[in-house]
């Protein structure tokens, strides 16, 4: 199992930077709606001492590019000069068609100092009736929010997912877990997400956790290649965004079962400690050292794995990559697939250096899980436990 394939793909799974990133900045405005008494207003600041050039795409639920008609002319985009300490209007009003989708801004390089909001609005018989505001959102694999539904004070929850193609040409099964407010899992769902695509929909209607009653907890939302994703709250006739963590609600996926010891050696695809499926692995990095985990999976399993420091002695900022194939195959050889280095949620939990992953098994096969130190340290300080849930 070379580190060296895991750590091509690494830079872009797990930094948040996408390939197309080392160009551009890429952000998402994951609802955008506008004709049919909806309008929508974008604000583009630029916080630099030299102008900037933005890309601002419009796309259909479908991933398809869409014309709107703005302040700026009509298109499917548009580009414009933002001057040093300036910022530009995109006004789009509520006559027309309804419009729905969302909008893809490209800033010049992935460090540009250009922040963006969104205002959307309804408006009938000249009265505002929902106004919605909206930030900027960045390239995310996990995603976690307070949640509630209450029907005798008809307070619901709706999610708007969308999946720019530029994230990822591939269709995905994106993981929505529901939390209880004691931190237990009650319910998972996968929602099979094509490039481009975009959906929005109550938690408590399908896709989602159709029939669901009153509830109080929150909600984790997996992606491998990732997503945009804005939460709105409805109470009553108002609506609102709802404060969304770029990170995973790590603490309700970690494992109670009894812990084992890896067992050495296990460094490559070869001599990968074998696990019958969910399990809870205590073990140690040396120097340079990788330890590797096999498993066979089923197509349609969730994998969810934590590679956890915070409940022990340790100095191991660990990776976590998750192989599949088949040793010296010619026709089905061992192959990366995708891994994580940090967990996401900043500030609190990120330095603890615990790694998250999860995603749905494409195939039946077997799978190799393989974990590392960052900068290939290791020493007796430098040790984990690997929570590893199938089901």
């Amino acid at each position: 199992m070379k580190r060296s394939l895991g750590l091509i793909f690494l830079f872009f799974l797990t930094s948040g930077i996408p390939a197309f990133a080392q160009l551009f900045r890429e952000v998402v405005f994951p609802r955008f709606v506008s004709g049919d008494g909806w309008s929508s207003e974008f604000f583009f600041s630029n916080h630099a001492l030299s102008n900037q050039t933005v890309y601002v795409y419009f796309y259909d639920k479908d991933g398809n590019i869409q014309s709107v008609d703005t302040n700026l002319g009509s298109g499917t985009h548009f580009t414009f000069q933002l001057k040093a300490g300036g910022t530009q209007v995109i006004d789009i009003d509520s006559t027309g068609d309804l419009k729905e989708g969302y909008v893809v801004a490209k800033y010049p390089t992935y460090y540009s100092p250009i922040t963006a909001s969104q205002v959307y609005r309804y408006e009938a018989n000249g009265v505002v009736q929902v106004e919605v505001g909206v930030s900027q959102q960045e390239f995310g694999q996990h995603f976690s929010f307070a949640v509630e539904k209450n029907i005798e004070k008809r307070i619901y929850t709706a999610i708007s997912f969308s999946k720019p193609a530029s994230f990822s040409i591939n269709s995905e099964y994106i993981i929505v877990t529901l939390i209880d407010t004691e931190g237990t899992i009650q319910a998972t769902k996968t929602l099979l997400m094509k490039a481009g695509e975009h959906i929005v929909s109550y938690i408590d209607q399908e896709p989602l956790f159709s029939g669901l009653g009153d509830f109080r907890g929150s909600i984790n939302i997996s992606s491998v290649s990732g997503i945009a994703v804005l939460i709105l709250r409805q109470d009553k006739n108002a609506f609102g965004a709802v404060p969304t963590d770029r990170g995973p609600m790590v603490g309700a996926f970690k494992s109670t079962l009894p812990a084992v010891q890896e067992v050495e050696p296990n460094n490559n695809e070869y001599d990968a400690h074998a696990i019958p499926g969910s399990t809870l692995i205590t073990g140690n990095i040396t120097v340079g050292d990788l330890d590797a985990f096999m498993f066979t999976g089923k197509a349609g399993d969730i994998l969810t794995i934590i590679a956890d420091t915070s409940q022990v002695v340790s100095d191991l900022d660990p990776v976590i990559e998750l192989y599949r194939g088949q040793p010296g195959s010619q026709s089905n050889p061992v192959a990366y697939i995708a891994g994580n280095d940090q967990n996401g949620l900043e500030p609190a939990t990120y330095n603890l250096g615990d790694a998250f992953f999860q995603m749905v098994l494409p195939e039946d096969d077997t799978y190799f899980i393989s974990i590392y130190d960052y900068y290939q340290s290791g020493g007796t300080n430098y040790n984990y436990m690997l929570h590893v849930s199938i089901q």
